[in-house]
């Protein structure tokens, strides 16, 4: 399971937005067990999104600060 603050990466392609497919970023957000937001690691933003599930990302590492 994944965490609020874990950088990850895009494995799978998420229709409907912009993230291209291996970006790394960070949770920000853990709405419950299943659902995480993503932001772009380098505190610029270029989506946010909920996602379903961890299908669609890979963790990169674990990191506690923004």
């Amino acid at each position: 399971m994944l965490h609020e603050y874990d950088v990850v990466a895009l494995k799978k392609e998420l229709p409907g937005t912009a993230v291209p497919v291996l970006s790394e970023g960070k949770i920000v957000y853990v709405h419950d067990a299943d659902a995480q937001d993503y932001i772009d690691e380098s505190g610029k933003t270029i989506e946010v999104f909920d996602v379903v599930g961890d299908e669609h990302l890979e963790l990169i590492r674990e990191d506690k600060e923004i």
